[in-house]
């Protein structure tokens, strides 16, 4: 990607977030050990990378009830977390 095509991918997101198309939100101790918690839980056979798990315990966190992703390890362990799993294949 050459400077210039990065530097407008990086003005879309900003404005993105003004939009309130996506919502930030700061990971902080409380989700950090909700992570440790909930994941103790997680059957052995569900692969669950621990910046996911982030992601996941993140939306818990925020109240939704829905997550969306193409990543099928994530929508595996989506359910686990009291989320529905939505693929965006």
């Amino acid at each position: 990607m050459t400077p210039r095509g990065a530097a407008k991918l990086r003005e879309y997101f900003l404005e993105d977030i003004r939009d309130d198309t996506w919502l930030l939100i700061p990971v902080s101790d409380r989700i950090l050990r909700q992570v440790e918690l909930l994941t103790r839980s997680l059957p052995k056979t569900t692969p669950l990378r621990p910046g996911d798990a982030i992601h996941i315990v993140s939306a818990v966190e925020a109240g939704f009830n829905e997550i969306w992703t193409n990543d099928r390890h994530f929508l595996a362990a989506a359910d686990h977390f009291g989320l529905k799993g939505r693929s965006v294949r």
